[in-house]
């Protein structure tokens, strides 16, 4: 099972995010971003559970691609099981930082190391990618909500 569904190499067709577009830099700036980025949705005189509800979905899927990121990144070929549940102290901002930390931390050559998902073999740059669309992705859906009330 698939954590983020991959989109391609083309845009998304719900949220027009395009995985070509993001480098290994610009992912570490978006992700660094989000935290603001869904605090800037809250209105804390009418809360929405409906953006707390997106922004937990976000930290479940950048956690877990993070965490295969890691993988990818410190072991030959793994092979990538299920994602972990998030731990009580994991939150949008500390799992966005904890992943751009790791981005700020690699050679340029890292991107093209491999691990296998579902038989298939991914990148690190796929998984880096993958956890900015999921961010961006329930971002867009938190805001479309947020529009409508």
């Amino acid at each position: 099972m698939r954590v983020w569904p991959q989109t391609g190499g083309v845009p998304c067709p719900q949220c027009g995010f395009d995985p070509p577009t993001v480098s290994p830099s610009d992912a570490a700036v978006a992700l660094r971003s989000l935290p603001r980025r869904y605090r800037e949705l809250v209105d804390p005189d009418d809360p929405d559970p409906n953006i707390d509800v997106e922004a937990r979905a976000a930290t479940s899927a950048i956690a877990a691609l993070g965490h295969d990121l890691e993988q990818v990144l410190v072991l030959d070929r793994p092979t990538l099981g299920p994602p972990s549940p998030l731990g009580p102290d994991d939150d949008l901002a500390s799992v966005t930082t904890r992943v751009a930390d790791l981005v700020g931390r690699q050679p340029a050559d890292a991107w093209s190391r491999v691990g296998v998902r579902d038989g298939e073999p991914v990148t690190a740059l796929d998984l880096l990618r993958e956890a900015v669309h999921a961010g961006v992705h329930h971002l867009r859906i938190a805001r479309r909500d947020f529009d409508v009330h």
